[in-house]
């Protein structure tokens, strides 16, 4: 008995260290064929000496060109574009003049405004010269009331 346990003991190391120095072994291999193997080959076309100087790089692709931000923009007055100050894609700030519309609509409209006030006043103080018209309580001329309306 005395013999056979200790050949246990010895066979147990003997397999333990064969083990170790097997795995070693295989690393090394798989390490040797790694670095002979060359890996992928490069297309010599593709290279190029080695040179100091500025890279570009373009890019063509298709697709859908969105906005980050989308603003409307919205008029108070109505007319005819006389001139176009800005062009699509431009940057504006706050305020800047983006078109001018023509005048002569917009003049005649304003004109026709101010013969109706006129008129309009001119009734109103025909009105309140007559005997038996009602002043009005506030305190305001004829015109002045006709005006304030407008």
């Amino acid at each position: 008995m005395n013999g056979n346990g200790n050949n246990k003991k010895k066979r147990r190391k003997l397999f333990i260290y064969g083990g170790i120095g097997l795995a070693i072994v295989l690393v090394i291999a798989i390490g040797v064929f790694a670095a002979t193997r060359g890996g992928t080959k490069i297309d010599p076309s593709k290279l190029a000496k080695v040179e100091k100087g500025d890279l570009a790089k373009s890019v063509v692709a298709t697709g859908k060109v969105t906005p980050i931000i989308k603003v409307e923009v919205k008029s108070k007055a109505s007319g005819i574009v006389k001139k176009l100050l800005v062009d699509y894609g431009d940057r504006v700030k706050k305020g800047q003049l983006l078109a001018q519309l023509d005048k002569v609509e917009i003049e005649a409209q304003v004109e026709q405004s101010r013969a109706s006030l006129e008129a309009g006043a001119s009734q109103f103080e025909q009105h309140s010269r007559r005997p038996g018209a009602r002043q009005g309580g506030r305190g305001r001329s004829g015109r002045a009331a006709v005006e304030a309306s407008v």
